[in-house]
């Protein structure tokens, strides 16, 4: 009997599944299944069924399924963050091996016309992992440290109470129309935020109070959108501040992801020059040259958008002029097309290093509790190194006022070691994928690398370490073995594992990687050469 073809809805997730897992150094499992099921179903339905060979009856018998067993994102986003806590292992890929079997045999003996999403979702319904066992038994288990500062359930509860009402008549139904409109999109919109709230969580680590001042500034900016139809500002405005390399433009990245808004990041050291403005907001026809800005037209192609200012502090002053008028009235005129281009639809956030003062001399640990103003009075105080004026006028720092400013922290060692581990996890596969070896790495070696970039090491220093380490150690090896000198033959590898070797080292080293109690120790958060910070390595 020849093997049941896959509808297209199941290709579609089972790809999606299968990158999620090599990107996070795995094989992949039910669990990875699961997840990628709710999200291509009922996250983004909408736009899964516009794919080629998807039908939209199985999305829904899909959604159905979540629905009757209760599962939903918060549920999906801690069965993979319990699963990503234990080891991978070979019974791994054996179990989903025959899952897809199984569930191919049923489907063949019940003469189906293809092997559906819906039947794979219920096969690990019925016999679910202890994994997502045990997220099913503690759904109602809430993390206080992922709420938001209202109650979302409440809420949640409130309009399905509203919207479960009966009608008594048809003229009533009529006459509390706009109110149950309302009413369906303050109860998407709360879901919405919420799902939000756990991927980012999931995504951006070490910086808890940003991602949550993120969602909850989006939430009012829709409910202040919603509530008032003339409004022309920008709803939704938002001021990165803090060191480098800690997860602002990750973060905004990541959430123009989740909300599925085009995106578009612009590095403003490239508009630092005189002749910027013609770049940002278009040159008239009758240049030479002339063409559309560059953040004009992108706006105008996508009014509803996530726009991102990297390092706004680096823009020319005519540049930082033309955000008063974009914080203020929400439009720009584009000089070639002569049209005014609205942004009041447009999310946007600016990032900046600038306010050095209160992250390198400060000896807190903490920098999210610093008040608004004192992130404003910093800015204020910022000289440009390149023209010794001020950074930025008193004008803008108002309007910077008036939206949402947050303060990122200091990365961690521990968050430092998680990000390393995860980079490494996704080289680790990547090289496998391709070369068919089997690779392991030690969590010594995720531990050891934010450690060799010394006191400056960031986010993104030990992302970018991660990321060559392993093709570093790689060459070196493939070198060594074809040296003639080499008894070991490269076309019989099959198997490599790096690790750290701590038997010869100080006993003060090798506690740095086994700690046998908290300690103060010197670790890889120094701001300046002669500036050291302390804090307590934990136990991850």
């Amino acid at each position: 009997m020849s093997e049941i073809a896959k509808s297209g809805l199941l290709e579609y997730i089972l790809e999606n599944a299968e990158e999620q897992a090599k990107r996070d150094g795995r094989r992949t499992t039910a669990e990875y299944v699961l997840f990628n099921c709710f999200e291509a179903c009922v996250l983004y339905g909408d736009r899964t069924a516009e794919k080629a060979g998807v039908e939209k009856d199985e999305i829904r018998r899909v959604k159905e399924l979540f629905e009757g067993s209760k599962i939903n994102n918060d549920i999906c986003v801690r069965i993979l963050e319990n699963l990503k806590k234990q080891e991978s292992s070979y019974m791994d890929g054996v179990m989903y091996s025959k899952l897809l079997i199984n569930t191919q045999m049923h489907a063949e003996k019940e003469n189906a016309a293809s092997l559906t999403a819906d039947r794979i979702l219920q096969a690990i319904l019925n016999e679910p992992s202890q994994i997502i066992r045990d997220a099913l038994q503690n759904w109602e288990e809430v993390d206080s440290a992922d709420e938001l500062p209202w109650d979302l359930d409440d809420m949640d509860a409130m309009w399905s109470e509203d919207a479960d009402r009966d009608a008594d008549g048809e003229s009533r139904e009529k006459e509390q129309e706009p109110g149950r409109k309302d009413a369906e999109f303050l109860k998407d919109l709360t879901r919405k935020v919420k799902e939000m709230q756990s991927v980012l969580s999931a995504q951006v680590l070490g910086q808890e109070h940003a991602v949550s001042t993120f969602v909850s500034g989006y939430f009012q900016s829709q409910i202040m959108l919603r509530s008032d139809p003339f409004r022309t500002k920008p709803g939704a405005t938002f001021l990165f501040a803090g060191p480098p390399g800690v997860g602002k433009t990750f973060l905004a990245e990541r959430a123009a992801e989740v909300l599925g808004l085009p995106f578009c990041r612009f590095d403003m050291s490239e508009y630092a020059d005189g002749g910027a403005v013609t770049e940002f907001s278009g040159a008239a026809q009758t240049f030479r040259g002339a063409k559309p800005g560059n953040v004009t037209s992108f706006v105008y192609d996508n009014p509803r958008c996530l726009l991102l200012f990297d390092e706004i502090e680096k823009a020319n002053i005519d540049i930082i002029h033309l955000f008063l008028q974009i914080l203020d009235a929400g439009r720009l005129r584009d000089n070639y097309m002569n049209k005014e281009v609205s942004f009041r639809d447009a999310v946007i956030i600016l990032t900046t290093n600038a306010g050095r003062r209160l992250y390198e001399e400060s000896r807190e640990k903490n920098l999210s509790g610093i008040p608004r103003k004192t992130i404003i009075r910093a800015l204020r105080e910022e000289v440009s190194e390149r023209t010794r004026m001020p950074a930025f006028p008193a004008a803008i720092c108002s309007r910077f006022a008036a939206g949402n400013v947050v303060m990122f922290n200091h990365m961690e060692a521990h968050t430092l070691r998680h990000i390393a581990m995860r980079y490494l996890g996704q080289s680790a596969a990547a090289v496998s994928e391709a070369f068919g070896l089997e690779i392991g790495i030690d969590k010594e070696v995720a531990t050891a690398l934010p450690f060799s970039e010394g006191g400056n090491a960031d986010a993104r220093m030990v992302t970018g370490r991660a990321e060559t380490f392993l093709n570093a150690e790689l060459f070196e090896l493939f070198r060594l073995m074809a040296s003639e000198s080499s008894s070991y033959k490269i076309d019989r590898l099959k198997k490599i594992r790096l690790s750290v070797n701590l038997s010869e080292s100080d006993p003060e080293i090798t506690e740095l990687f086994y700690p046998k109690r908290q300690k103060d120790i010197l670790v890889s958060l120094l701001r300046r050469p002669w500036r050291e910070k302390r804090f307590s390595l934990k136990n991850a």
